[in-house]
């Protein structure tokens, strides 16, 4: 959860975000990344990223929608991953990072 706050600034008022919180448990990140949170699990700096988009972009007009769900990742590993491994899909599981 994306906790925001007004801030007013001469002839300007915009949001900001001042903080993220898992939206399940609550826990706050320690930062966030363009399109994720950084979490610290274990002395391990982790980042996180649930979201989806749809629509379609051209140069100078836009019609996207998105969806963000912040987690931490004890509730990604704890909740999401058997969520999703008990609704069907193939076991899903960490493993080695590809790039």
């Amino acid at each position: 959860m994306r906790v925001k706050e007004e801030v007013v600034i001469p002839e300007k008022t915009y949001e900001k975000t001042v903080r993220i919180e898992c939206d399940l448990c609550g826990a706050e990140a320690e930062g966030e990344t363009f399109d994720g949170s950084i979490w610290s699990a274990e002395e391990i700096e982790v980042e996180v990223r649930v979201h989806m988009t749809e629509g379609e972009a051209f140069p100078g007009d836009y019609d996207i929608k998105a969806c963000r769900i912040d987690l931490c990742p004890t509730c990604f590993k704890e909740k999401l991953i058997p969520f999703i491994n008990e609704n069907g899909v193939n076991k899903i599981e960490l493993g080695d990072f590809e790039y």
